[in-house]
């Protein structure tokens, strides 16, 4: 290299070009500069911030989310929504992939009785 070169000296792209199209497929080679020092610069910020986030995963012991917890109002009592009704059928299909199936009547009837859809609980609730 000469100070002041207008061309450059080393093409990076054509040894990445090359070699990841023939170890991979023709589609990963990166054609020009700009991409590969791109990917050279964001996949370990991306690798970086994966580790961070599973280091304070298993700091604050967070296994997943939880979804099976019913909205309650100020009296404890349970406020129905669409999310219940959810929970409620994938306890049935859970039911059903269980290796006593035919114990799965008693399973979906161990709970307390939940409405098919919103708009018929608040049609039996009305009128009673």
């Amino acid at each position: 290299y000469k100070f002041g070169q207008p061309e450059i000296t080393y093409y990076l792209a054509s040894g990445h070009y090359s070699y990841l199209g023939r170890l991979f497929f023709p589609s990963l080679g990166m054609g020009n500069s700009r991409a590969i020092h791109f990917m050279l610069a964001a996949l370990p910020t991306v690798g970086i911030w994966c580790a961070a986030l599973g280091v304070s995963v298993m700091a604050f012991n967070l296994n997943g989310f939880n979804f099976q917890h019913s909205i309650l109002d100020s009296q404890g009592h349970v406020i129905r929504t669409s999310a219940d009704i959810l929970n409620r059928a994938n306890l049935g299909i859970q039911a059903m992939h269980s290796p006593n199936v035919h114990h799965f009547p008693l399973i979906i009837a161990g709970g307390e009785a939940t409405p098919v859809s919103l708009d018929s609980a608040a049609v039996s609730t009305a009128s009673s």
